[in-house]
């Protein structure tokens, strides 16, 4: 622009009028479009009126800014500890282990059932095989039943001979009191017939002396008295004979009462050794397993043909009148805030957390002694001494899908012990109220 023309110019109030008034045309220095927006465009500052939503959601987000800031603040946040565990029972689990090495030939109960004790739990077979598709112990059950036969067999025949015997002697006997009875009859005539001769021969000598009688008659009369006594004496010697005869019969009785005790006795003592043999053999062809105590079968790992080893485990029984409780092994490190009362989150392994959640339980005892890992029978991988603690459960059992869950002795677990809470106001206070107390 021209100098001459720049103090004439030099007050005006727009760019506009200061190009009207220098008198160059738009065309000389700026685009047509450029020159045309600047003629055209609106005069006055640009204001945005905003939407009365808009103001509603700002509150909100600073509401809730606000709201955050002082759960944040003022908010208890716990602190806790973890600890690995499993799940176990108010009184012990009675461990079933095998006693020697077998075949689990047959098993008699099953997953869940109740017994009691005494009761068979399950056979095991021990025996040996044979080449001849035997064993040895049913070989040897196959002998011990037959000398059991011919035992039995003996005792019959004994049994048999001794009726026998007793019934000839019983037989003599009876023919002996017969004869006994019929001697002492005769013997009795025989004392009435002397008698009668006696007083006979008084009155014959009598006679003979007055003279009626020749002594040739009273010498016969003495001689037929004299028959009379000798046939009574022999009566009498018949008799002593048959009560001697009897006597001897019913010691030989007595005898074969004896004898056949003896025998049948030791008849017995031969079976009885047949039976404690047979069931040695049986024993040692197999061996069952019975319950120590009554209550519910758990963890059963027999099955028919499974092998097992010796002291391996066969089966739990959790005993009557027990109640489930989880079993937290804590670090030495974490042990020194834990005790008896405080809250615990629960997380099974079988029911994973992120899905079915944590479960409360409280913490009822701590072991006043750490335990090393070889003292800790349980399935868990521990690498330094720990601390039990003992937590009673709230539920025994997981709501999963519907249905209803029990909880099983020996199930893995972690546990979060809660040991306090505290806001986050706290926290940040606490160094300072740490270094105000050592002060």
């Amino acid at each position: 622009m021209p100098m001459a023309c720049w103090p004439a110019c030099s007050g005006a109030t727009s760019f506009r009028t200061w190009w009207i008034c220098s008198g160059m045309s738009g065309t000389e220095i700026f685009r047509p479009e450029a020159v045309s927006f600047r003629q055209k465009r609106l005069y006055g500052n640009i204001t945005v009126v905003a939407e009365p939503a808009t103001n509603y959601v700002v509150i909100a987000l600073c509401a809730a800014a606000a709201l955050a800031i002082g759960a944040a603040m003022f908010g208890e946040y716990a602190r806790t500890e973890a600890a690995a565990g499993v799940i176990t029972t108010t009184k012990p689990l009675a461990k079933i282990l095998a006693p020697k090495p077998g075949i689990v030939s047959d098993v008699v109960v099953k997953e869940g059932q109740h017994v009691k004790a005494g009761d068979k739990l399950l056979v095991v077979s021990v025996d040996t095989p044979l080449g001849n598709d035997e064993s040895y112990s049913q070989e040897n059950l196959r002998s011990l039943e037959r000398q059991a036969a011919i035992t039995a067999d003996q005792l019959g025949v004994i049994r048999a001979n001794m009726a026998v015997e007793r019934n000839r002697i019983e037989g003599e006997l009876a023919y002996s009191t017969d004869e006994l009875a019929q001697i002492v009859s005769q013997i009795e005539m025989q004392r009435q017939l002397a008698k009668s001769l006696e007083t006979t021969l008084s009155k014959w000598e009598s006679l003979v002396k007055q003279g009626y009688f020749s002594q040739y008659t009273l010498d016969e009369k003495r001689q037929e008295f004299l028959e009379h006594q000798q046939n009574l004496s022999k009566l009498m010697q018949q008799q002593s004979s048959v009560k001697a005869r009897m006597a001897n019969l019913k010691t030989q009785l007595v005898a074969l009462g004896s004898a056949e005790r003896k025998q049948v006795n030791e008849n017995r003592i031969q079976t009885e050794s047949i039976r404690q043999n047979s069931s040695a053999a049986k024993a040692a062809g197999h061996y069952v397993v019975t319950a120590p105590i009554s209550g519910t079968v758990s963890s059963l790992m027999a099955i028919p043909g499974k092998s097992l080893r010796s002291q391996g485990l066969v089966l739990n029984i959790i005993p009557d009148n027990t109640t489930f409780e989880a079993e937290l092994f804590a670090p030495s490190r974490a042990i020194g805030f834990i005790e008896p009362g405080q809250s615990v989150r629960l997380l099974y392994d079988a029911f994973p957390y992120q899905k079915f959640g944590s479960y409360a339980g409280t913490v009822v005892a701590v072991s006043k002694s750490a335990l090393s890992p070889s003292d800790i029978d349980v399935p868990l991988n521990l690498q330094e001494g720990v601390y039990r603690v003992r937590v009673k459960l709230r539920q025994d059992h997981v709501a999963a899908y519907g249905k209803t869950f029990p909880l099983q002795a020996g199930m893995a677990l972690k546990g979060n012990i809660v040991l306090e809470r505290r806001s986050f106001l706290d926290w940040l206070l606490e160094p300072i109220r740490t270094v105000r107390d050592r002060v």
